[in-house]
């Protein structure tokens, strides 16, 4: 044997040997939640992208058997789906879910659900009605997911390798704040020592550069109309996500309340009722306890939501916050959100 097919074949074998320890380490951490097997090396999952690392655990999954599922933004994903008890839920939540997805996602998780959906929960947000707000997001297709051989060839790839290289070490070490467990539960721990007050006001900003930024509204009805259509064997139930306090007087400084009372009257024409969380009440104003940032409310937050939702009264749940919003008290529920924003206008006036 001469030193070139020598050569050729101990770098294939040298390959071979590379390809398989990549793709049993790949296999054994899942960091793209290809498989359904738990360890503890892999129970602190990062997010990587969710709308394919969910959608990867709804068709690999072979036992679902879901009641219903939770869609809406990455404010719901903090949302436990155990909360929901009898009511077997799966939390397909993602970051930045706009109202034109909402189709797609309820179809992919009917299409490869074992039973039909009794539910479906959506949690809606004022920012994506701004026509004009651009989230910077990874566009995921959910064509290849089932293809042949397509979690061999995902696992085989070295890129995958990296998130689990940084999946096995944040099993180990205290610092990642934000992750999921094997059980699509998602947790943000929060250090004793941070500043929620200074994250608030940096969220403000953002949100004054970005997701207000230029604001014109959007009328979503034809898309809930669809949704609607599109799931008559499914009871909806849409719930407006709570802000923090701190952004909604943000809202009030930059004149977007009309559009805001425009839009719950467009969520009241399009689905008849539906639950709101987002004006001035006890577990808003109070962000230190119940928000992680200006927007994103905690798991215990999470947990009173879905209670208000389902009716489960295991824990009391404060008297102003949640209000189921029907056509009979919609103009009265428009008028006390009117009535906060004038409150809140008169508090900022410059003295004279």
């Amino acid at each position: 044997m001469n030193k070139s097919k020598k050569w050729i074949i101990n770098l294939l074998i040298t390959s071979a040997v590379a390809l398989f320890a990549c793709a049993s380490f790949n296999y054994f951490i899942d960091p793209l939640w290809l498989f359904t097997h738990s360890n503890k090396f892999n129970n602190k999952q990062m997010v990587i992208n969710e709308r394919l690392q969910k959608s990867n655990k709804i068709y690999y999954s072979k036992k679902n058997n879901y009641d219903a599922i939770l869609i809406g933004s990455s404010r719901t994903s903090y949302i436990n789906q155990y909360d929901f008890g009898d009511i077997k839920t799966f939390n397909y939540s993602v970051a930045s879910l706009r109202a034109h997805e909402y189709n797609d996602y309820i179809n992919y998780a009917k299409a490869y659900n074992g039973k039909s959906l009794k539910y479906i929960f959506i949690g809606v947000d004022f920012f994506t009605t701004n026509k004009n707000f651009e989230e910077r997001n990874e566009e995921t297709s959910l064509e290849e997911i089932g293809t042949p051989f397509h979690r061999l060839k995902t696992i085989l790839t070295f890129d995958v390798l990296k998130y689990s290289f940084k999946n096995f070490r944040n099993n180990f070490i205290k610092k990642i704040r934000v992750y999921y467990n094997r059980k699509n539960v998602k947790y943000r721990k929060m250090p004793k020592s941070i500043n929620i007050s200074k994250i608030v006001k940096k969220g403000l900003k953002k949100y004054r550069q970005e997701n207000y930024n230029n604001y014109e509204y959007n009328d979503l009805k034809k898309i809930y109309k669809n949704v609607l259509e599109n799931n008559p064997d499914s009871k909806i139930v849409v719930f407006v996500n709570p802000i923090s306090g701190k952004l909604f007087e943000l809202m009030v400084e930059l004149n977007l309340i009309d559009n805001y009372i425009e839009w719950l009257k467009d969520l009241e024409e399009s689905f008849g009722s539906y639950y709101t969380f987002m004006y001035k009440n006890s577990i808003t104003d109070n962000f230190e306890k119940n928000y992680y940032d200006t927007g994103h409310y905690n798991s215990d937050v999470g947990k009173l939501i879905v209670y208000k939702l389902t009716g489960n009264s295991k824990e009391k749940i404060p008297e102003d916050f949640g209000i189921l919003v029907t056509k009979e008290n919609l103009e009265s529920v428009c008028n006390m959100i009117e009535n906060q924003a004038n409150i809140i206008k008169e508090n900022n006036k410059e003295p004279e």
